[in-house]
């Protein structure tokens, strides 16, 4: 599937939509008050963190599975640092399938706990996600299982399109920026194929600890980083997905690096002043603006999007 200077994407992404519709929720997009944070622009916050799981994740995942037709009760396997697992297992439980799934050690209690109340098997291994994504790789082959990838799968793109969709829908018009983060691609690349036809500029964003995606633009193809961080269990991809790079080569006008301790500041903002509870990754977009890596018009048109909320609620009781 061709998602670089297609005439179709949008149909192919309006597609996925109505498919999916059923099985998800269309989030909120919020508009900020003029001067919140401090921040002189028209700013709107897509907030995927009241996606079913806590994440945008499903919109690709229920897309892969419903493209695939899968028998009931097929047994379904994933690696993850926990919001694609989560998303994996809600999915799966939905319709009638089952799901192995793979994570490292730095995947938080809390979304181990909501891996196992999804009714998933949950395998923890290796200190990152890619030592989980080759655990679960020699696991589907012994047994001849589908293994679905976090982020480097063109089903997954065309459902994290999906948002790109809902943002025109609410906003009646094209905003002038998006940003999200970055991690492996998929969320980032699926707004780039939405508006690669439009005027609309899109960024990514990611720490300087979990930079596959920066790193990958840096050396022109797909490269393994090392990753660490307060944002590894989302954003820790070794290496960012292959189908994705080239979406974002082409269509993302550039990707941010930020600080763990920005990133932390930006996560305890988000709940101080609106009462959002979301995860590193989901704060890290917001970063990018607040310290001025990203650079606003006054007269811009900015939505950020909220990918994820399955944090440490001890978090906000320090």
């Amino acid at each position: 599937m061709n998602l670089i200077d297609s005439n179709s994407v949008h149909n192919d992404i309006t597609a996925c939509f109505n498919s999916i519709s059923p099985l998800i929720r269309k989030t909120p997009l919020f508009k900020l008050p003029r001067n919140e944070f401090n921040l002189d622009c028209e700013l709107y916050l897509k907030l995927e963190n009241f996606q079913h799981t806590g994440s945008y994740k499903p919109r690709g995942i229920f897309n892969k599975f419903l493209t695939e037709q899968l028998p009931t009760g097929t047994k379904i396997v994933a690696a993850s640092g926990g919001n694609h697992g989560i998303a994996v297992s809600y999915a799966a439980r939905a319709l009638d399938l089952t799901a192995e799934i793979f994570v490292p050690e730095v995947t938080s209690n809390k979304k181990i706990t909501l891996l196992e109340q999804y009714g998933a098997n949950v395998n923890i291994i290796g200190k990152v996600y890619g030592d989980a994504l080759e655990a679960s790789y020699q696991y589907s082959q012994e047994n001849n299982l589908l293994n679905l990838h976090a982020f480097d799968d063109p089903m997954l793109i065309l459902g994290q399109g999906t948002i790109g969709l809902e943002i025109d829908a609410d906003l009646q018009s094209e905003p002038d920026a998006v940003l999200a983060a970055s991690g492996g691609g998929s969320l980032l690349s699926g707004l780039a194929a939405w508006y690669q036809n439009s005027n609309t500029r899109v960024y990514g964003a990611e720490p300087f600890t979990a930079n596959a995606v920066s790193e990958a633009l840096k050396f022109g193809e797909p490269v393994d980083v090392s990753v660490s961080g307060v944002a590894a269990d989302a954003l820790g991809a070794r290496q960012m997905g292959k189908c994705n790079f080239p979406i974002i080569q082409k269509y993302v006008e550039n990707v941010f690096l930020v600080s763990d301790d920005d990133i932390i500041s930006t996560q305890k903002l988000l709940w101080e002043k609106l009462r959002l509870v979301v995860e590193p990754a989901a704060a890290v977009a917001l970063t990018a603006i607040l310290t001025k890596k990203y650079q606003y018009r006054k007269d811009e048109k900015i939505v950020i999007v909220i990918c994820g909320a399955n944090t440490d609620l001890n978090f906000y009781e320090q």
